[in-house]
């Protein structure tokens, strides 16, 4: 057996060099995709690291559901911000005509960011912790 098809040791750097190249593969393969966000620049962000979504239609059964359009007006957000507003997400969605209670929109707002100092983070991107 040659040095090449030995496996790295459980929980090595070499191993998660390896597994991260394989999931990165599914990933892509299934529909995902990197999100490219402005990492916040906190006392509280975790270190960066890659971020991956979900095609929509998985998460909400309809690519047409107005909570998908929630999560897009997020994500865009944060490509050149470090943070989203409650105020942000409600005005792109009254311009694109889509109504969302309050309660509704917070509830989808809290799946995908953690709300710290009157303003929402990505998940995964800083602690959870207060």
């Amino acid at each position: 057996m040659s040095r090449s098809s030995i496996a790295p040791p459980p929980g090595s750097e070499a191993e998660r060099t390896m597994l991260s190249s394989e999931l990165y593969k599914v990933v892509l393969a299934v529909g995902g995709c990197e999100l490219k966000i402005d990492w916040p620049k906190v006392s509280w962000a975790l270190p960066k690291q890659p971020l991956f979504v979900a095609p929509v239609a998985d998460e909400f059964g309809d690519t047409s559901s107005p909570y998908s359009r929630v999560r897009e007006v997020i994500l865009k957000r944060l490509e050149d911000n470090q943070f989203v507003t409650f105020g942000y997400i409600r005005q792109k969605l009254i311009e694109s005509g889509l109504k969302i209670t309050d309660n509704n929109l917070r509830t989808t707002i809290k799946r995908y960011c953690i709300y710290r100092q009157s303003k929402y983070f990505l998940r995964y991107t800083v602690d959870e912790r207060p």
